[in-house]
């Protein structure tokens, strides 16, 4: 839920796929051993997914901030 509130929010194009039921399937557990949810598919990364939802909010967050926004906030005196 968190990777999902994440992208939204960061207005990040991506598609979701419904794994209810598939997550012990061939082709999933071939990206997925563990079979285990969330995971991202993209290129770039080891077998092509990534899974724990805290790595891939860091991988996600790594990929699309900028180092401008990252800065420390000003905030005016009181």
């Amino acid at each position: 839920m968190a990777v999902r509130v994440l992208l939204r929010s960061a207005g990040l194009d991506h598609s979701e796929a419904d794994a209810w039921g598939h997550r012990r399937s061939p082709e999933f557990l071939a990206k997925c051993p563990a079979h285990l949810t969330p995971m991202l598919e993209t290129d770039g990364l080891p077998r092509g997914a990534m899974r724990k939802s805290c790595a891939i909010m860091q991988y996600l967050c790594n990929k699309t901030v900028s180092s401008a926004s990252t800065r420390p906030i000003r905030r005016a005196a009181p």
